[in-house]
């Protein structure tokens, strides 16, 4: 249907018997209180073909006069009815209009009724609310503005969460306030944005007219992050704890994070961590009421930055800092032990690393042999500024050449102790062939061959370095012949070591064959191309058994080499 304006709309037209009927409407105006639309109507009657005798007589359902025609002349028209009504339409404000036209004219032929209807431009009846700000954190007060459009109208408020209708006001006429209290917060424990609905229902007395409902997001605010309280951060290590406990000993401290956390708001906690840097060092765990803690020694740096997230997402820290320093525990990096001779009960330990030298820190070293020996002096250079230091300790007696002893090495600073335990074994007798002497360990055999009724003789001269220390004879009767270049020889026999940490063994095989025309004497000199200490433990038909020894830092670890062991053979032909 037609929606009226303020310009005649023609709703409908008849001709009958050469006789034209039209009926025109216009909007005169509309009332928003009384909530009805003026209308004017206007019918209008001409003939097509000749003139109309007698009277014709027009009515419509609007009310108003009926309109009396006497004659109606070819061609022209004439006004047979016009008159304004009032259309009501409903609380909507929604209205349209019905009706007929009716002529009852002198001859029977053109009797008619005709009817029409139209639309009206809908009244504005209910208010259309807007609110101060449709984006509003938990805890503001919102200003609703109702713009009614009637004086006498009032207005029901409410407003609309989850499954919650929460009265604002009744009879509210223009404007009021209400609060987003924090009440609202219970229906979302775990999301920090939602929305809810303003409902605004407008009435005229009793009597409702409509509603309108407008949407207003609500965020919930860093006023309700976690709160946190009572943060530390306590050292467990006693040593650190004695020299100060506000230290932060990176590769040694232990610490034991904690702090007290509590959700606001309905939330709940679900997460409390501390960071180094950007780096997460622990996960805290709740104990007892709000209290959450944990340990680590995975340290970074001296800034404990406390985080603790909620449910909604919200979070709040706080950073505890304390002085870091880089320590590391003191290291051995050479160890060696030596014999004043091959016989000799004398010698010495050598030790040499590096230690920690900040915070005046102390160093210490003791060594301790399972066996009962004579210690002489000890020299210990140990700079305070400088990382590497050597020690050196004399043993002045008690060495037996054919024993092997156990040696424990503690290196001890003001935090650390590092226990090293290494064997020292016995002297192998080194035997050394020239033309006319044989040296063994440090005696040498001076030969004088002499012969007689077939037996050789040798006169001995022993002697060390300092000169003749005894004289006399050997005789060997059927037995060893000396002599020559090749009477003695050596070689060298090895096999793979695979890589070797720091303060780890392994015993390892070493194949060797006899040369042709010669026999064994001895195997010595056992060594490995790294720095190991090595040990020739056992002899077979085929086979050296040697054990091998890193005595270095555990993180000192060997590339692959070799494990080299020199045998003595005597010719046998």
């Amino acid at each position: 249907m037609a929606v009226l304006n303020n310009s005649w709309l023609k709703i409908s037209s008849t001709e009958i018997s050469y006789s034209v009927v039209e009926t025109w409407v216009r909007l005169i105006g509309q009332s928003i209180e009384g909530n009805y639309s003026t209308v004017e109507i206007e019918v209008d009657y001409y003939t097509t073909g000749w003139t109309q005798s007698g009277n014709t007589q027009f009515t419509t359902n609007t009310g108003g006069d009926s309109g009396v025609l006497p004659t109606a002349w070819p061609k022209s028209s004439t006004k047979a009815l016009s008159h304004t009504f009032n259309v009501y339409h409903n609380n909507e404000g929604v209205g349209s209009y019905s009706g007929w036209t009716n002529l009852d004219g002198y001859y029977a032929a053109i009797n008619r009724t005709d009817g029409w209807s139209f639309d009206l431009p809908t009244i504005p009846r209910q208010s259309t609310p807007t609110l101060s700000k449709l984006v509003a954190n938990i805890g503001e007060t919102i200003t609703i503005y109702t713009n009614r459009k009637v004086n006498s109208y009032t207005h029901d408020l409410h407003f609309l969460w989850y499954d919650r209708t929460i009265p604002i006001g009744t009879g509210i006429a223009t404007d009021t306030t209400f609060n987003l209290d924090e009440t609202l917060l219970a229906k979302i424990p775990d999301s920090a944005v939602s929305y809810g609905t303003v409902r605004c229902i407008t009435k005229s007395g009793n009597t409702v007219i409509g509603q309108r409902d407008v949407r207003l997001d609500v965020k919930v605010p860093d006023t309700f992050k976690p709160q946190i309280s009572n943060q530390s951060v306590i050292e467990l290590i006693d040593k650190i704890k004695a020299k100060n406990p506000d230290y932060t000993l990176l590769g040694l401290s232990k610490k034991q994070l904690t702090i007290n956390a509590a959700a606001k708001g309905y939330a709940t906690i679900k997460e409390v961590r501390v960071k180094n840097g950007n780096v997460i060092i622990a996960e805290l765990s709740k104990t007892t009421g709000n209290t959450y803690s944990a340990t680590t020694s995975n340290l970074k740096s001296g800034e404990y930055l406390f985080e603790v997230i909620d449910s909604r997402g919200l979070s709040n820290s706080i950073t505890v800092t304390q002085n870091a320093y880089a320590y590391f525990k003191p290291t051995l990096t050479k160890q060696s032990f030596t014999r004043d001779t091959q016989t000799g009960d004398s010698g010495k330990v050598s030790l040499a690393g590096r230690r920690y030298t900040g915070l005046n820190n102390s160093l210490f070293i003791t060594c301790t042999f399972d066996k009962t020996i004579t210690r002489g002096s000890e020299t210990f250079s140990n700079p305070t500024d400088i990382e590497d230091y050597t020690y050196d300790l004399r043993v002045t007696a008690g060495l037996k050449y054919d024993d092997s002893f156990n040696l424990t090495i503690v290196i001890e600073d003001d935090y650390t102790s590092q226990t090293f335990k290494t064997s020292l074994s016995k002297s192998i007798p080194t035997l050394q062939s020239g033309k006319n002497t044989v040296r063994v360990n440090d005696y040498l055999i001076v030969n004088e061959s002499l012969k007689a009724n077939g037996v050789a003789y040798a006169k001995k001269i022993i002697a060390d370095t300092d000169g003749i220390i005894s004289s006399g004879s050997i005789q060997a009767k059927g037995g060893l012949a000396i002599g020559g270049d090749d009477t003695f020889i050596v070689k060298d026999f090895s096999v793979e070591l695979a890589p070797l940490a720091g303060q780890q063994a392994r015993y390892v095989n070493v194949p060797y064959t006899i040369p042709k025309g010669y026999k064994l004497l001895c195997f010595f000199e056992a060594h490995t191309v790294t720095w190991c200490l090595t040990t020739i433990k056992g002899v077979t038909a085929d086979v050296v058994q040697m054990h091998i020894y890193n005595w270095s830092a555990p993180s000192d670890i060997t590339p692959t080499s070799k494990v080299i062991v020199s045998g003595l053979f005597i010719k046998t032909a």
